[in-house]
């Protein structure tokens, strides 16, 4: 029997970061082959945590600016059904209801709650 606390144990609860700009725009008319691209990543990963404490129990994403939302949260909810995965963190302050609406379990609205960053000068320059 091991002698780490329980929760060392079992580790951290890991959501893997879904990269869905780069599939959404590469594949857009075969989502079949897209969505067999990203379960063989997830598979991949789950091996790797395997090996570890770490636990993947969800997904997410955040959609690049200025595209629809919805194909890349369908896309995640789809994955993460196939993977029998229940968490689903996508959805910020500008388009969390959709995110919702497609089974977001998390979502990051602190641009709603605390107004935009600023941004320093030399930040914005660089």
């Amino acid at each position: 029997m091991s002698s780490l606390p329980l929760k060392l144990q079992t580790g951290p609860d890991i959501r893997a970061a879904v990269d869905s700009s780069k599939q959404v725009r590469r594949i857009p008319t075969r989502p079949a082959v897209l969505s067999r691209l990203a379960d063989d990543a997830f598979r991949y990963a789950t091996l790797l945590c395997a090996v570890s404490i770490l636990a993947i129990v969800g997904l997410m994403c955040i959609p690049p600016e200025g595209e629809e939302p919805a194909l890349h949260f369908a896309l995640l909810r789809e994955i993460a059904r196939r993977n029998r995965l229940d968490q689903l963190s996508m959805g910020m302050s500008a388009d969390f209801e959709t995110a919702i609406r497609f089974g977001a379990t998390h979502v990051r609205v602190g641009t709603a709650i605390f107004g935009a960053r600023r941004v320093a000068a030399a930040d914005a320059a660089g």
